[in-house]
């Protein structure tokens, strides 16, 4: 990946490989030409991820879809207790609660959405949770992929 970084990262050994290490503060930006479908109103799409927390919970931001203008609409965070949450911004949340994702152990997470399903989420390969049926009204330009950093759960949650 070529990212732009913000704040101090560091690596750490992955599930395979090695793996970025966040605090609440420090991210990762990444946009890409085919990231475009993710702003297209109704387009379905798949995203997938290995994360392990550590330490103690917090509200973390995990992943962030947005405009580089900073226009949100899909977003994975963790909340203060642990439990993951799978959101679509679309002048208000709609969100699905995951369950507490375990300290110190690689959890699989996979993050769906189709107009059919709605929001999906997966853990381990299981479904967990969904919202139902809704359609997102998108921005129609290249998003970009945000992964760690604070500001979504400062804004939304």
């Amino acid at each position: 990946i070529n990212a732009t970084a913000y704040g101090s990262l560091s690596t750490t050994t992955g599930r395979v490989n090695q793996a970025l290490q966040f605090s609440s503060g420090p991210y990762i930006s990444y946009s890409y030409t085919p990231f475009y479908f993710l702003g297209i109103s109704g387009s379905s799409f798949t995203i997938a991820l290995w994360a392990k927390p550590t330490g103690s919970y917090a509200q973390q931001t995990i992943l962030l879809v947005e405009q580089p203008s900073g226009w949100c609409v899909h977003y994975l965070v963790m909340t203060s207790t642990g439990h993951l949450v799978a959101n679509c911004w679309i002048g208000s949340n709609i969100a699905t609660n995951g369950p507490i994702i375990s300290l110190n152990t690689w959890t699989h997470i996979a993050y769906t959405y189709s107009t059919t399903n709605g929001i999906r989420l997966y853990i381990n390969g299981n479904l967990n949770s969904t919202t139902g049926s809704f359609t997102f009204s998108g921005s129609g330009v290249p998003m970009r992929f945000v992964l760690g950093g604070d500001r979504v759960v400062r804004q939304y949650m």
